[in-house]
């Protein structure tokens, strides 16, 4: 029992699991019983409370479950798992934010390729995050395809721009509801008056 630690946040059905497991001894019997249960949390749970030799049904269970929320979380708490299987799972459910946070916080990650997913992905938003937190961020391509957004949507909920852009222009008509701008020190939220 010297590699069972229970979380505080675990569930009720994961703990029965992973405690049947470590007290059995036969961990492959249990850890098959929960990849055919078909929920992302109990295998989660499982891979972060009991030390495996290979993770890898765990991930492919976790993949064909679609549950980006799992995926990114198994990569980012549990030691063994393959980080580049998990960072294609993510590109592949298109989902810009867990694009932006895998960039942000894995230093093995392909930070270029998940810029451009994240630009695919059309999201100003997590644009704008990727350019303000993401170190090895292309600062032109992500101000050029948010401006190209604004362009072509002229309805925004966040955007990076100069200030002395946003002063000289008409981004802040009646079509823009608000307007953000960095200068990677400072930020601020100018919004429409109506």
């Amino acid at each position: 029992m010297d590699n069972f630690k229970i979380d505080k946040n675990i569930s009720k059905n994961g703990a029965l699991l992973i405690y049947g497991a470590l007290k059995s001894g036969d961990i492959s019997k249990y850890e098959n019983i929960i990849i055919l249960s078909g929920v992302p949390r109990y295998m989660y749970e499982f891979a972060c409370n009991v030390k495996l030799e290979d993770y890898s049904k765990i991930e492919d269970a976790i993949i064909a479950s679609d549950d980006v929320f799992y995926m990114y979380h198994l990569a980012k708490d549990v030691k063994g798992v393959n980080i580049k299987k998990m960072e294609e799972a993510i590109i592949s459910s298109g989902n810009a934010c867990y694009m932006y946070l895998f960039a942000r916080n894995f230093e093995e990650a392909d930070v270029l390729r998940l810029e451009d997913e994240v630009i695919k992905a059309g999201d100003i938003e997590y644009m704008y995050y990727f350019l303000c937190h993401v170190k090895e961020a292309d600062v032109l391509s992500l101000k050029y395809a948010i401006a190209e957004i604004i362009k072509r949507e002229r309805k925004v909920r966040a955007a990076y721009l100069p200030i002395e852009q946003i002063m000289s222009s008409k981004v802040l008509s009646k079509s823009c509801n608000i307007v953000i701008w960095d200068n990677r020190q400072k930020s601020k939220v100018l919004k429409k008056n109506n």
